[in-house]
């Protein structure tokens, strides 16, 4: 199967051109270059038409240039870099000049 065959296999499973272009956060018109000769669908998106089809469509078979298993074995390797919520730090209010000492000393 080739890339533009594949692309085609996902567009045909969320349904339609302009689904594919909403939940990869692009425009039709996108999709639609990536199946012209020359052009390559950008790999950054193939991990989520991967996740969209359910794995029938792969990153292999829409971008066979690329390393995925090397990628996948980095990707797994890596710890999670999830922001670390701490409990004793609130928003920060809006400062009120009048009650602050840093305008006290102007003239």
């Amino acid at each position: 199967m080739t890339p533009e065959e594949a692309l085609d296999k996902a567009v045909s499973y969320v349904g339609t051109v302009q689904n594919m272009a909403d939940h990869l956060g692009v425009t039709k018109g996108a999709i639609s270059q990536w199946k012209q000769e020359k052009r390559r669908i950008p790999a950054e998106h193939c991990p989520a038409i991967e996740r969209l089809t359910n794995r029938t469509v792969r990153c292999e078979t829409l971008r066979p240039d690329v390393d995925w298993e090397y990628l996948r074995l980095v990707v797994a390797a890596k710890p999670s870099r999830r922001p670390v919520h701490h409990p004793d730090t609130s928003p920060r209010r809006p400062v009120d000049p009048s009650q602050s000492t840093l305008t006290q000393d102007l003239p």
